[in-house]
């Protein structure tokens, strides 16, 4: 068994059709891993949070010792990445977070199955659907109504 959990701080680059990550932390879950992880949770003195007198301190030294473990076992590993250029001009930032919250639910679609979850993607879905359309469709008009070589419109109406 094989798991990669992945944590990214992104940032917007300066042309909006290109989305690039900064840093992308990276825990790898398998099964050499967990065994560690087993081994070093046995290894705390759970004593120590029974002994304390207050909710808030037992809860703030479970976590401590909890997260101790889980770094040890799953350490972080740093990689920089940056997504790949779109090479459409008019797909947005925008369209791009869309797209990748859309992947993500459908991923957990696959997994859960709930009427909820696919609701919800069918939804996000169809505004990433009509997003890109409006998009391209402005995009396009944008060129159109800019261009220099605009021939008279008026000609062909009169033939």
């Amino acid at each position: 068994m094989f798991v990669a959990v992945k944590l990214c701080e992104g940032k917007t680059s300066s042309r909006p059709n290109r989305v690039s990550v900064d840093k992308s932390f990276v825990r790898i879950i398998n099964d050499d891993s967990i065994k560690l992880f087993l081994r070093l949770l046995k290894s705390i003195n759970w004593i120590t949070v029974y002994s304390l007198n207050s909710k808030d301190d037992k809860y703030k030294k479970f976590m401590e010792l909890f997260l101790w473990a889980v770094n040890g076992a799953f350490q972080l590993k740093t990689s920089k990445k940056s997504d790949p250029k779109v090479d459409n001009k008019w797909y947005t930032y925008e369209l791009g977070r869309l797209k990748e919250h859309c992947v993500n639910l459908h991923s957990l679609l696959k997994i859960f199955k709930t009427n909820e979850l696919s609701l919800e993607y069918k939804s996000y879905r169809r505004l990433y659907m009509s997003g890109t359309k409006r998009a391209r469709v402005q995009y396009y008009n944008r060129i159109i109504e800019q261009s220099q070589n605009k021939s008279n419109l008026n000609l062909f109406g009169i033939l």
